[in-house]
């Protein structure tokens, strides 16, 4: 599937629904790198805790609940990064 460019290189990204440039994108992808990153990172706590057919079943049956509880994974691990870094800055 081809991807609209707008004329300034403006893309929409199919995960986060932002316009965002076309280089924020990995080539052949609708989801900027931010989006892409966390739908990897929340991969790999998935199947980190052994729980992915869990997690697939419950998507299958509660989207809105996977997609919030993912939504707030990614907004706690951003937290203690900026935590982290702010530490080491003062």
């Amino acid at each position: 599937m081809v991807r609209h460019v707008d004329d300034k290189g403006m893309k929409n990204c199919d995960g986060c629904t932002e316009q965002k440039h076309k280089s924020l994108f990995q080539k052949y992808s609708g989801k900027c790198t931010d989006c892409y990153n966390n739908d990897r990172s929340f991969s790999n706590l998935k199947a980190s805790q052994n729980c992915v057919d869990f997690f697939n079943e419950e998507e299958a049956k509660h989207p809105k609940r996977v997609e919030a509880l993912k939504k707030k994974y990614i907004a706690d691990a951003t937290f203690e990064i900026q935590v982290k870094i702010r530490d080491k800055m003062t």
